[in-house]
């Protein structure tokens, strides 16, 4: 999908600012909004910024305490105009969302199926995305022997996701005073892509009753990525009950890929 550039906001002026706020009764979603951008001889900026808090109902009744999800974004741009056919476009985009899953209220059994006395108390979920993207663009449409117009990408991803469950239970043969202990397994996934692409175009038969377009264009990128796990065990006294096996693991190995295309 395509964002908004300065120059979308700003339509000849020098400067824009126009603020939102939103309410949603289903969700009781509120957020508010913000965008604004500003004009210095051949620069150019925009920022777009949005909160969102929102419940979300478990049940139809709405007697159990419903998820908690907060969102975050902005979207920063500058360009820079070289010249009437050149210009240098920076990009950052900002995304965060965090989802709160209290516990359902239903009954979960017991501890590893242990019986009487191991009674999971209580189980919870938390979610966390993030995703950063920093961009360089570079456009000229002021054509070449090569191309008549010319687009140079360069882009950084960023994104993490960490998911954690808390289950709780009665621990019968925890040393005194505890008489409870919570298991937390976290998992996460982090990823990192740098990549690069080209795009060409020369229009051939000019002046014929047939034009054609060559599109052509090389790109590249590297993707690495990685799914570390840690699981602690924490008493109601707050004494780490995290046994020997636990902890920090990566489950599933590194992950580091290659690639490269050319098209015509």
């Amino acid at each position: 999908f395509t964002t908004k550039d300065p120059e979308d906001y700003l339509q000849g002026e020098n400067t824009h600012l126009s603020t939102s706020l939103e309410w949603d009764g289903r969700s009781d979603e509120w957020g508010p909004g913000i965008a604004g951008a500003l004009r210095l001889g051949d620069w150019s900026f925009s920022l777009n910024g949005m909160y969102r808090d929102s419940d979300e109902p478990k049940n139809f009744a709405e007697n159990l305490d419903p998820a908690s999800i907060e969102t975050e974004s902005a979207l920063f741009k500058t360009v820079y105009d070289i010249s009437e056919t050149k210009s240098v476009k920076f990009t950052i985009d900002y995304y965060n969302q965090d989802i709160d899953r209290p516990d359902s209220g239903a009954d979960h059994g017991t501890y590893l199926n242990l019986g009487p006395g191991w009674e999971i108390t209580a189980l919870t979920l938390k979610e966390e995305k993030e995703s950063k993207i920093y961009s360089i663009k570079y456009r000229d449409t002021g054509g070449w022997v090569f191309f008549d117009t010319l687009d140079l990408s360069f882009d950084f991803n960023e994104t993490t996701q960490d998911n954690e469950r808390v289950e709780t239970h009665d621990y019968p043969s925890a040393p005194p005073p505890a008489t409870a202990r919570s298991n937390i397994n976290r998992d996460s996934y982090e990823q990192e892509i740098l990549s690069f692409t080209s795009v060409l175009s020369k229009e051939l038969g000019s002046g014929t009753s047939v034009v054609q377009t060559l599109s052509y264009g090389v790109d590249a990128s590297t993707t690495n990525s990685i799914r570390p796990r840690n699981l602690s065990r924490i008493l109601d006294d707050g004494t780490d009950n995290t046994r020997p096996g636990d902890g920090d693991s990566t489950p599933f190995p590194e992950n580091d890929t290659l690639r490269a295309g050319a098209y015509i």
